[in-house]
């Protein structure tokens, strides 16, 4: 399949910027064509105890997944039978919670905890890079693609994202910790959609490219989080480990007496 590069022309992306973009597509929907949707068992199964520990973005709940909330409720028509992700949290409680994965450090595993020691260090190093920013990070949305996996909502930065992102993988390899990253992120995208059951390919593809360019919406993010994570980050699955505030540049911990604990 040819991408012409004329579909990013009015975004800001740089030259190797616009080349991640259309590799990830071509990669993404070809994976797709050959060997057809990867399903989640986990999901299907609806048990779920696998865990990641991560750097995320939290979208306020009136933020509608693309650009409007009439487009967001009409994904369940646009593309039948899976699981939909909302920044409403009420309704994130028993579907998905609408979040930016900024990176993983430690990828899905089952009952996963991080020790106190490695936490601290995981923390001050994410801390050190994150406070790089000058402020806060706006993410621009665009459109959709799609993988094997799921459809995400796409988005650019003027901030330097891969940079920090590769300044934080350095650092937590150089300190000895694990880096278990399932993907190595550089796009920034939203999960909307996740695959639960089959489903025609050309079809789901057609409408992704459909919405390829023309779903927009601006958000703001002046605090992320590292957090325990799961894959459809419902609420009450989140466990909040630090916050960190980009405009104050300040470390919020959420612990007591060594436990975590989560935080509604």
């Amino acid at each position: 399949m040819n991408i012409s590069e004329s579909l990013y022309e009015n975004l800001s992306l740089t030259k190797q910027e616009r080349e991640i973009y259309i590799n990830t597509i071509k990669t993404n929907e070809d994976l797709l064509v050959r060997n057809g949707p990867k399903i989640d068992p986990h999901l299907v199964n609806g048990v779920d105890r696998r865990r990641t520990f991560s750097i995320f973005g939290y979208y306020a709940e009136e933020f509608p997944v693309g650009g409007s909330l009439e487009f967001e409720k009409s994904l369940p028509d646009l593309f039948p039978g899976h699981i939909y992700y909302t920044a409403d949290r009420k309704s994130a409680s028993k579907s998905a919670l609408l979040h930016w994965t900024f990176m993983q450090l430690n990828g899905f595993t089952e009952d996963l905890v991080v020790s106190e020691s490695d936490m601290e260090k995981y923390v001050n190093i994410c801390s050190k890079h994150l406070f790089s920013f000058n402020s806060s990070i706006t993410v621009d949305f665009f459109g959709f693609i799609a993988t094997p996996a799921n459809i995400v909502w796409v988005a650019q930065s003027a901030a330097p994202i891969n940079k920090v992102r590769e300044d934080i993988r350095q650092d937590v390899m150089k300190a000895g910790l694990l880096l278990k990253e399932p993907y190595k992120a550089n796009i920034i995208h939203s999960c909307a959609v996740r695959f639960l059951t089959s489903f025609d390919v050309e079809s789901v593809l057609d409408q992704c490219r459909r919405f390829r360019s023309d779903l927009k919406g601006s958000y703001t993010f002046d605090k992320l989080y590292l957090d325990y994570g799961s894959a459809l980050m419902r609420p009450q699955e989140i466990i909040h480990v630090a916050e960190f505030d980009l405009i104050n540049k300040a470390v919020k911990l959420f612990h007591a007496d060594k436990k975590f604990r989560k935080i509604s």
